[in-house]
Formats: structure tokens, sequence, C-alpha cells
């Protein structure tokens, strides 16, 4: 029997397991096991007969269980090229032979080497983690690997752990590195005295008294956002902007899923505003597009800025100290 299988996403977003095995009596069947982020599943299948004729395999479907992404149809035959060992169906589905480094568990060390706190992202999940300047953590994966994979790529504030979909990573925190010891001071001998300066005694040079050491500068931790709950005069306004919102867009259906207003939006991230004055940050361009809070208080309210140039009405979520009018 010989077996191919792929791990792949569908174009309406699940995590597709496909497996076809090729009996030696001419038979194959076919199965594909799909899920979500939400641990949703399905599973569904075909099979029939095949035969090899001149580096491509016919396959003759007798029977589907609907609904398949492979182009297999019942009754109808279906022509796949073998190439390098592996099975190209066009449209860009393709199936492999089973690779050796399947079921393997991968533990990936990452670390913030930096002075500010930097995003850790795990695709395709769209999980987000913050990591604290020197923190260390370790990314445990167990999925199904190819060669060179997963993949660690550091941006300017992010670190991405790129995955595979079907399989599964976790952050694990790491005790932080033990400080090096201090270095002795090196000790250094005075010369010996000549003939013509040895009976002279020598000067003695008073540290000036009041003087301290140097002390190193400290940079304070980044202030943590505290929402400030909206009067309910805005939130009924905040509820009324939410409920007018069009149908269609993908940044409106990402609002009304989360019940909360658009604030600003870059061309990964997405901040909303929630009627109780909490805000959300969501990275659209993850597959899961789950919403975070948004800790970085100057982050927060500077989106909130941004947003009060159209609505004035959301200055009373500022702070008194950040500069704006408050009679506006």
């Amino acid at each position: 029997m010989k077996t191919y299988e792929d791990y792949s996403t569908s174009p309406d977003g699940w995590n597709v397991t496909s497996t076809l095995e090729l009996g030696d009596d001419g038979s194959f069947s076919y199965s594909e096991w799909r899920t979500d982020y939400t641990n949703a599943s399905l599973s569904c299948g075909a099979s029939g007969t095949w035969q090899r004729i001149e580096g491509y395999i016919v396959f003759h479907t007798e029977r589907v269980d609907p609904p398949i992404y492979l182009p297999l149809a019942e009754g109808q035959k279906l022509i796949a090229r073998l190439r390098d060992g592996t099975l190209e169906f066009g449209q860009g589905w393709t199936l492999h032979p089973p690779n050796p480094r399947q079921g393997y568990t991968i533990t990936t060390p990452v670390s913030n080497d930096g002075t500010e706190p930097r995003t850790l992202v795990l695709e395709p999940w769209g999980t987000r983690h913050t990591l604290a300047p020197g923190e260390r953590v370790e990314v445990v994966a167990e999925g199904r690997w190819w060669e060179g994979e997963p993949k660690v790529e550091r941006r300017a504030d992010e670190i991405v752990f790129d995955g595979r979909n079907g399989s599964w990573a976790t952050v694990v925190p790491q005790p932080p590195l033990p400080s090096p010891p201090p270095k002795p001071e090196s000790i250094t001998k005075p010369p010996a005295p000549s003939r013509t300066t040895r009976a002279k005694a020598p000067k003695r040079i008073d540290k000036p008294s009041g003087m301290s050491p140097v002390k190193p500068l400290v940079r304070p931790p980044v202030p943590r956002f505290v929402p400030r709950a909206p009067s309910p005069e805005l939130a009924a306004l905040i509820r009324r902007w939410i409920e007018e919102l069009p149908a269609e867009g993908m940044i409106n259906r990402l609002c009304k899923e989360n019940d909360a207003v658009r604030l600003d939006c870059t061309e990964i991230y997405l901040w909303v505003l929630r009627t109780d004055g909490q805000v959300l940050c969501i990275d659209h361009e993850s597959f899961a597009q789950r919403p975070e809070p948004e800790d970085d208080a100057e982050v927060a309210y500077g989106k909130i800025e941004v947003a009060a140039k159209t609505h004035p009405e959301l200055l009373e979520l500022l702070p008194p100290d950040r500069g704006w009018p408050t009679n506006v």
C-alpha cells in the first residue's frame, strides 16, 4: 500500500488534513479531516480504483462523501501527475509521501534581547504574547513538519513563529539567565621609586566630599492601559455607531463580531473600542483574527486620539494630561 498526505488551508479557512491510500489491489481510499481555530471538525472522503500510466495515476471515483476539496467526482475520472514522488492534481492540490519528521515535538527558544517589549506572534493561529525586555520563552510545537520548518522571523517590534496548519504550539516561560559574576578590579602596582624621589612622601589626593557613585539609568516600565468607563450618553452613542455599521467589509464584520467601533487600522492590526471603554487589538491578517486587550497605555490612548479627530465625543475617555481640551 502507498500513502500520500498533505496539510494545508482551504479557501474558506479550514485546516485540512488529506490522506490518500493506494491499495495493492488497485483500489484507493481518500479522506479529508478539517478543523478550525474553534476546534470545530468535519470529515469526508472518497473511494474507487486507480491505475498507473506512464508517469500519471488515473483515478476512477466510485463513491464520494461530500463535501471534499480534492476535485474527485462520483462516476468521473481524475488524472494526477507523478513528479518526484508527489501527486499533482492541479488547482493547487498536491499530495506527498509521509514525511519522516511527522509527529515530532519541536522546541524553539525565543528571547527578547532588546530594551523594549516585543510581541511574539504564533502563526497561523494568530496568538499574540508580549515579551518583556530580557524575557525568555520556549515555543513547544507538535505536528508534522517539512524540512526547514518551523521558522522564526524577527521584525522591528515582533517575533513571528511560523508553524504549520494541522499542528499546535504553546509558549512556555523560561527562568532568566543568571547574571555574570562581576569582574575583579585590576590592581596596578605602582612603580618603584627612583633614587632621587625615594625620600619624598607620596602626594595624597583626597576624594571630594559629597560625591556619590553614578547610578545607571533605568528605563521606566511601560504604563498599562486602564479603561475609563464612558458616560451613559457616550455608551449609547457608541452602541448606535455599531448598529449603523454596513454589513459588507472585513473591518465592519470584525467590529460587529466584537461589539465594538473602529478606532484605527494598519496593514496588520485593527484597534476597536467597546461600549465599556476597553480597547481591543486584532491582527486582521492572521487566520484566527482573535481580539486581544490593548495593554500599552500610550498605544490605546493614541488610537482614541486618532478616532476623536472624527468623533470628538471620545475625548472624555482620555486622561486630563493628554493635552486635549475638555470643553470640545
